[in-house]
């Protein structure tokens, strides 16, 4: 895609939040605002930065953030916005540049892996944030509980164990940890608040 490395990937995806049933209180549901007549549809994005685009100002150097992979996730247009790789050079570049469309921003740093940075940016509060470990002991994935104006959305924002190989190994090595992204994303399903619209 123009303006982006090719290990960015990006995904946008439209979700409508129509005829959803209250199933009753709570906590997550008390802790937002009751909906309001407003539109019914959500863009919801989802964008891997790279970490290695961006890095963190330290005592002896500035910062810095590729500005072509920033000026992307502006123009997606996305009310929630879910963010892999991410670390302190980005969440700075991020903040300022979605401040206007998305100023409701949590972030985590990465720690044990330079690729395991997270974020979720969205043009509503965020009224509940959390980490969840990976059940393969990969990156963690992002819960997150967004107030919008027809209610609660919860999002999970997940970066999945990738296949980690060579160009000629890289389909062998996707095939076989197949079966760890499936254990990984059914162990994160599993922590899910159930009568919450989720994506």
């Amino acid at each position: 895609m123009g303006g982006m490395t090719h290990r960015s990937r990006l995904l946008a995806a439209y979700l409508v939040l129509a005829g959803c049933k209250d199933a009753g209180e709570t906590p997550d549901r008390a802790a937002v605002e009751p909906p309001t007549s407003a539109p019914l549809q959500l863009k919801i994005g989802s964008y891997n930065v790279f970490y290695g685009n961006a890095e963190a100002a330290t005592a002896e150097r500035a910062g810095f953030a590729d500005p072509d992979t920033v000026n992307q996730a502006g123009l997606l247009g996305a009310d929630v916005l879910a963010l892999q790789e991410t670390n302190g050079g980005f969440e700075s570049a991020l903040r300022q540049r979605l401040a206007r469309e998305l100023p409701h921003c949590r972030f985590h740093p990465p720690t044990r892996l330079l690729p395991g940075g997270i974020g979720l940016c969205s043009r509503y509060p965020i009224v509940k944030d959390e980490l969840l470990d990976s059940p393969v002991g990969w990156f963690p994935a992002q819960r997150s509980l967004v107030s919008t104006p027809r209610g609660p959305l919860q999002v999970l924002n997940v970066h999945l164990k990738p296949a980690v190989a060579d160009q000629a190994e890289w389909w062998s090595v996707h095939r076989s940890t197949r079966v760890d992204r499936d254990r990984e994303i059914k162990g994160l399903h599993a922590s899910l608040a159930h009568d919450v619209p989720t994506i």
